[in-house]
Parts: structure tokens; C-alpha cells; sequence
């Protein structure tokens, strides 16, 4: 008879919270082409060049503590921005960490959370992640993709507890750039407010937005928080340096907020503020590129959406990313049932187009592309080449 132990079973592996970063780290970058962008590339080296590094002071002095310096600094520029007291202002490693960091001080157990759909995969993921109750509202595409109150309230009022609700998004849209307005804000301040919540509004797109329509949340919600960056507008994520600015009702949440900072990472690293602070002073030439590509290769999209067929999408003028709908169609143009699989349809044109775009599935959407166009008019006109090219073979696949 044997002894041998019996041989143990596989380990099961858990659901992954964030899928997308898995792709985007590892797939996304493999195919030449891509149409899969969601900020805009690194800024050109002569704008932040190693002589733009070293202030006067010694080596020494610039990787002192942060907050002898740096920190104070960049905060009283980031409230001169957004018209606040620096008080309101705490910087954070990059939009991503202020998002789980209000997550794990707000969204949690005892709570409700209405988050968007579509939406960017940690709004869905953080909430339950700290087990608070996720209630998700549906963003309506034949109305411009508009996150509507009345939506929202009905939604946390369907949901079957009475837990306090609090309201977590982004502005403009991700993956689908609509943008909420200061009366819609106002209104979804009041959602929350009413059930004891507060608002949480990431606006890390907000800088590519026309200054005329831009709105920031905390400045006119008092129980609101924005979140912002350095990534998408200006091509500086690798600095790994945002921000949230409290709305004034939640100004005495900065110790509480301070301390769950201290507990996680203690600061952001010297070095990355201090070129942040460079930064902060050539905004408006770091927004050069952008400006470019919205003149030049923004155009080539939105045409290429308005003449395709079996292509529909919302091409708002803001923004740096559109969320493309995919007829499911065969060949003769004949509609099949249920939506595209655009997570199937992103693999085919990567293996068999040289070619990347990002599958709503990761935006809670099947069905969509979403689709960039931070990269030169002729990397965008070669995508889009392959993408209709790619868009046929599938059909006939």
C-alpha cells in the first residue's frame, strides 16, 4: 500500500481587482500601433531638462525632507490654482493613491457607494475592496453619457440599506469624456450630503479641458473632494504626484487624511516634487503637445468615427480619449445578438494588426473601444488604417 501523500490540489487564484493594469502592463505596449492612449506621452526633454533639475541650493538641500520644502511649495501652487487655502490642499503619489486612500478613509464597511458605469476599473473595485456596499448607476449613452442625479438618487434609494452613501466618479468621464456641470455637481453634493456621504470627483482629465468649461468640485461643493494629477494633461506619471483638495466643509478631515498618509507611504518622495515644482511653473507649454494633437489628430478620429459604419460614439471636444460603440455585425451588415466582444475583438487586431485599442469590458462596458489620440496625425492615421482594415477581417473571420 503507499505512503505516498496525495498529491495536492491546484491553488485557486483570487479574482483580480484591477485586470486592466495587468493588460496595460504587459499587452497593451507588445503591438507597434497604438490607439489605446489614455494620457499624453512625456513632455519633450528640452522643456524639463537636466538644467531645469538644480536650483540654486546645494544637492543636499534638494533632497531634503519634503516638508521642509517641496511639500508647502507645490500645495501653495496647487491652491493658487484652484483658489483655496493651501490647508486644503495634500499632495499624494499620483491620482491612483489618492483614490485608495479616500477609499480606505470613506468608502467602507457600514457605507453605500454609488460609482458610474462606464467607468475606470478601481471606482468599481475599491469600494468593495473595503467592504462598503457598491451600487452602481448606469451612465446613459443615447443621453450623452450624462451621470444624472435623478439617476444616482434613484439608484442609492433602490438599494436596500439606509447605510450612509457617498458618491464616487470621475470629471470629465473616463472612458467616455462626458462632463458633469457645476449644477450637476451641485445636485449630486446634495445626494450625498442628504444621506450623510460626501462626494468624490476625480478630475485628472480636467486640465484638457476648455478653460471656459472646466469646474472643479471642491471649490463649489462644501462636502466634495477632488482628486488631481500630473499624468494625463501632462505626460508626468512617472513622477508618480497628485493631489486632493478638501471642499471647505471637509477642511477639519486633513489630520485624519494626514495620518492614514503617514500609516501607507509617509511622504512623496523629494526628488519627484521637485521636479513637479518645475513642472507646475511651464503648465501651459507642457500643455503645448495636447494643443497639437487636438488641432491635428483629434480630427482624424472624430472623421473616422462619423464616416465608419458600424462605429458610433460621443466625440466631445474635451478630453483625450472617446468611447467608440462596435456594431455586432456580420459581413453582409446583417445585426447580430448582444454586444461586440471587444475584449475578443482587442486580442484579434493586437495579434493579426499590429495594432492596440482598449476593450470596454474593462471599462464594466462590452461592446466599446475606447480609443486615444495622444500620439502624432500619423501614428493616428496609420491606426485607424489598421483598426478599419482589422474591423473587417473580423467580421468575416
Amino acid at each position: 500500500m503507499s505512503t505516498d501523500p496525495a498529491p495536492m490540489a491546484p491553488k485557486a487564484h483570487a479574482p483580480l481587482h484591477f485586470p486592466y493594469m495587468f493588460w496595460a502592463h504587459h499587452e497593451m505596449g507588445t503591438p507597434s500601433w497604438s490607439l489605446a492612449q489614455s494620457g499624453m506621452p512625456s513632455p519633450a526633454p528640452e522643456l524639463l531638462g537636466p538644467e531645469e533639475l538644480e536650483p540654486a541650493e546645494a544637492t543636499s538641500a534638494n533632497l531634503a525632507h519634503p516638508s521642509m520644502d517641496a511639500i508647502p511649495r507645490l500645495e501653495s501652487q496647487i491652491a493658487a490654482r484652484y483658489g483655496v487655502s493651501p490647508d486644503r490642499v495634500m499632495l499624494t503619489m499620483g491620482a491612483s493613491s489618492a483614490m485608495h486612500l479616500l477609499a480606505a478613509s470613506f468608502l467602507t464597511a457600514g457605507t453605500r457607494v454609488a460609482v458610474d458605469l462606464p467607468s475606470y476599473q478601481p471606482f468599481r473595485a475599491l469600494p468593495p475592496y473595503f467592504g462598503a456596499h457598491l451600487v452602481e448607476v448606469l451612465r446613459r449613452e443615447h443621453n450623452s453619457w450624462r451621470l444624472a442625479p435623478e439617476d444616482v438618487e434613484a439608484a442609492l434609494d433602490a438599494s436596500g440599506t439606509t447605510d450612509p452613501a457617498h458618491i464616487f466618479f470621475t470629471n470629465p468621464s473616463n472612458p467616455t469624456g462626458a462632463l458633469s456641470d457645476l449644477a450637476d455637481l451641485q445636485a449630486l453634493g446634495k445626494i450625498a450630503s442628504d444621506r450623510g456621504g460626501i462626494l468624490i470627483c476625480n478630475e485628472s482629465y480636467m486640465d484638457l479641458t476648455p478653460p471656459a468649461e472646466q469646474v472643479r468640485c471642491a471649490v463649489h461643493v462644501p462636502n466634495s473632494i477632488t482628486i488631481g494629477s500630473f499624468t494625463k494633461p501632462y505626460g508626468l506619471g512617472a513622477l508618480r504626484v497628485g493631489w486632493i483638495v478638501l471642499g471647505e466643509g471637509l477642511a477639519d478631515e486633513r489630520t485624519r487624511l494626514l495620518d492614514n498618509i503617514y500609516l501607507n507611504y509617509v511622504d512623496p518622495p523629494t526628488a519627484a516634487l521637485r521636479i513637479a515644482l518645475r513642472a507646475s511653473e511651464k503648465l501651459d507649454a507642457l500643455l503645448g503637445p495636447f494643443e497639437t494633437f487636438a488641432a491635428s489628430s483629434r480630427p482624424l478620429l472624430f472623421n473616422w468615427i462619423t464616416n465608419t459604419p458600424g462605429v458610433s460614439a460621443l466625440c466631445a471636444k474635451r478630453g483625450l480619449v472617446v468611447f467608440a460603440r462596435i456594431a455586432n455585425w456580420d459581413a453582409e451588415g446583417e445585426l447580430l445578438p448582444g454586444d461586440t466582444n471587444t475584449e475578443e475583438l482587442s486580442a484579434f487586431l493586437a495579434m493579426n494588426f499590429d495594432l492596440a485599442v482598449t476593450p470596454g469590458e474593462f471599462f464594466g462596458q462590452p461592446g466599446c473601444l475606447r480609443l486615444g489620440f495622444g500620439s502624432p496625425k500619423e501614428h493616428i492615421q496609420e491606426g485607424l488604417s489598421r483598426l478599419t482594415s482589422g474591423l473587417a477581417a473580423w467580421r468575416t473571420r
